[in-house]
C-alpha cells in the first residue's frame, strides 16, 4: 500500500505531501523528524484509512480511523507505557495538543504501527486500541499542562517555524562548536522574547562583566522571559524580575529533557510570578521561582563553564 505524508505542525516540511511505498523510507523519515518538537503528522493511505501520528524523540502517539472521519477513532497504548502519569503536547498548526500518559507510547512502536500500516492498511497488533470517547477516566484526574509549560509553547513555536522574527534569524546565525568539552567558557547570545527591539537584543557575552551589566538594565523591566543561547548547543530560558527570576536549561534545538532550577537553601515561594512572553503573561510555579542574584548566578556559572549550576537542584519536566 502507498501513504501520503502530511506534516500537519510545519506546511513547509520538504517532504509535505510526499508519498512513500517502501517501509524503510518511511521510517527513516520518522526517525529524522523525531530531532523537532514533539509534533503531529498525518499518514494517509489508499485504502480509506489513516494514521495521525505523534511524533518526539523518544516517545508519540498513534490515532487509526477513516479518512473521512467516520468512527471508530482508536488510539494506541503500548504493553508497556513509557510514562505513568502526566503527559505530552504535541504541536498542530502551532496549537499544542495534549496526550494524556495512557496514549503515549515509545518510539520503537510507533515505527512498528507505522510500517505494519503501509505493508499492509491494517492496524499493528503489538500495541493495544481503544475507542476515541469510550476511556475511562484516569484516576489520576485528566491531564492539562503545568503553567510553566505554557513557556515551552510559545518559544516551541516562535522557534521551530518559518517566519519573518528576529530572534529567529538571530539564532540561525549561530554557528555550534562541535568541538566544545564540559566545563569550558562559551560566548552566549541574548534574545529578549518581549521586546524584539530591545537595543541589545543578539548581543554576543563573553565576559562576566558583560552579563551582570546586561541583567542590571534588564531587571528594571515588568518581568519578561529571555534566553542566553551557548555556541555549544545549549541555552538558558530565563525570567528576568525586578528581585526574582527563574532559569531554564535545556538544548537549543528543542530536544528534550528540560530542566527548571529550584532554591535548595530557603523556603519555596507559594504564589506564582508572571513572566511577558511577546505580550502574554505566563504563570510559573513558585517552586521555581528563584532571587534574582541566583538567576544571575547560574547565568555565570553557564557562561564559564557551559553547564547546569550543581549548587542548584534541577527537576526535569
Amino acid at each position: 500500500m502507498k501513504v501520503r505524508y502530511e506534516n500537519h505542525q510545519d506546511q513547509f516540511d520538504p517532504l509535505e505531501g510526499v508519498i512513500f511505498d517502501e517501509r524503510e523510507k518511511l521510517l527513516e523519515l520518522l526517525t529524522r523528524r523525531r530531532k523537532k518538537p514533539p509534533f503531529l503528522a498525518c499518514l494517509a493511505g489508499e485504502n480509506g484509512f489513516e494514521l495521525m501520528v505523534g511524533i518526539g524523540e523518544k516517545v508519540g502517539c498513534v490515532q487509526h480511523s477513516r479518512s473521512n472521519g467516520d468512527l471508530p477513532c482508536l488510539l494506541a497504548m503500548s504493553p508497556n507505557p513509557p510514562l505513568k502519569s502526566g503527559g505530552i503536547e504535541f504541536l498542530t498548526a502551532n496549537t499544542p495538543t495534549p496526550v494524556c500518559a495512557r496514549h503515549i507510547i515509545r518510539f520503537d512502536e510507533v515505527k512498528e504501527v507505522a510500517g505494519h500500516f503501509l505493508q499492509t492498511g491494517e492496524r499493528s497488533e503489538t500495541v493495544g486500541w481503544e475507542p476515541v470517547g469510550v476511556v475511562k477516566p484516569d484516576p489520576l484526574g485528566p491531564w492539562r499542562p503545568r503553567p510553566h509549560q505554557i513557556v515551552l509553547r510559545f518559544l516551541l513555536e516562535r522557534w521551530h517555524n518559518p517566519r519573518d522574527d528576529i530572534n529567529v534569524k538571530i539564532a540561525a546565525s549561530i554557528a555550534t562548536k562541535p568541538d566544545w568539552r564540559s566545563g569550558q567558557a562559551v560566548e552566549l547570545c541574548y534574545l529578549n522574547h518581549q521586546d524584539t527591539h530591545d537595543p541589545v537584543n543578539g548581543s554576543r557575552l563573553e565576559r562576566r562583566e558583560q552579563l551582570s551589566e546586561l541583567l542590571e538594565e534588564r531587571r528594571k523591566y515588568p518581568p519578561f522571559v529571555a534566553q542566553f543561547l551557548g555556541d555549544h548547543g545549549l541555552k538558558l530560558v530565563l525570567g528576568i524580575g525586578s528581585g526574582v527570576g527563574f532559569v531554564q536549561f535545556r538544548r537549543i534545538n528543542g530536544d528534550l529533557p528540560y530542566y527548571m532550577a529550584r532554591p535548595v537553601q530557603r523556603r519555596v515561594r507559594s504564589r506564582d510570578v508572571a513572566f511577558r512572553v511577546d505580550n502574554v503573561p505566563v504563570p510559573i510555579p513558585g517552586r521555581y521561582i528563584l532571587n534574582f542574584d541566583e538567576v544571575e548566578r547560574i547565568c555565570q556559572y553557564f557562561l564559564a563553564t557551559g553547564e547546569r549550576d550543581p549548587s542548584f537542584s534541577w527537576a526535569p519536566i
